[in-house]
């Protein structure tokens, strides 16, 4: 069975792509920790996801430059954290210039030395509220990005270790990516979506309000709201 390489954030997305890939590959599971201000909680939901899939093999890599150069809300803690309601139609101050090719990169150089042949990683271009059109808000999450990225490390690779790269949601919304999900038996609670806190969901940023409404749209219970309840 070939490996693939899983960018696993601990949110709902890089969970079901997790799972999704189980089915065919051999998983070696990566998390980036890059000084975001939920890196505790997305650690935990890492460590959760990699004990419910049992991965051949499992990696966490610090991004430490990604917090010293600062720029973005994520990250930089003198910066808000801005709510949902009031993202329109420009990037949000927690989008991250770079920091998706720069996790590729470590997931292709990680593939290439353990000898896998797949980078999979969940990004989507229709999460959903405010904008329907991710790449609004994250311009990074665009099939195009992908295209050249798989471009770019078809020419650098190492003959005898070809790797391609997938984004087997990128067309679904967050509602489609939760069916497919409770389809496959994913612990949702093994995630974590708020962009503010690491305990209880704060509700009114740009993660929790795309992941309310998408459990809405998929009809499930979200068992992260149950058990703050």
């Amino acid at each position: 069975m070939d490996t693939a390489v899983i960018l696993a954030s601990g949110g709902v997305n890089s969970l079901v792509t997790a799972a999704l890939a189980a089915k065919e590959y051999s998983l070696a599971m990566m998390h980036v920790a890059y000084g975001q201000r939920t890196a505790e909680r997305e650690l935990s939901c890492f460590r959760q996801l990699c004990k419910h899939l049992g991965p051949c093999e499992q990696i966490v890599v610090p991004l430490t430059h990604v917090e010293a150069v600062g720029g973005s809300a994520r990250v930089d803690r003198k910066l808000a954290v801005e709510d949902a309601r009031t993202l329109g139609d420009r990037p949000a101050n927690t989008y991250m210039p770079g920091l998706i090719p720069a996790m590729l990169g470590l997931a292709f150089h990680w593939a290439s030395a353990i000898g896998a042949r797949h980078v999979f990683i969940g990004s989507s271009e229709s999460d959903g509220p405010p904008v329907e059109n991710t790449p609004v808000l994250f311009p990074d999450h665009r099939r195009e990005v992908y295209h050249l990225y798989n471009q770019l490390m078809e020419m650098i690779a190492k003959k005898e270790c070809k790797v391609q790269l997938q984004t087997p949601l990128i067309t679904m919304t967050r509602g489609e990516v939760i069916r497919l999900g409770q389809h496959l038996d994913v612990p949702f609670e093994a995630s974590w979506s708020c962009e503010r806190t690491v305990d209880v969901p704060c509700s009114s940023c740009y993660g929790c309000v795309s992941r309310a409404q998408g459990f809405v749209d998929a009809a499930v219970t979200d068992p992260i709201m149950i058990r703050e309840d």
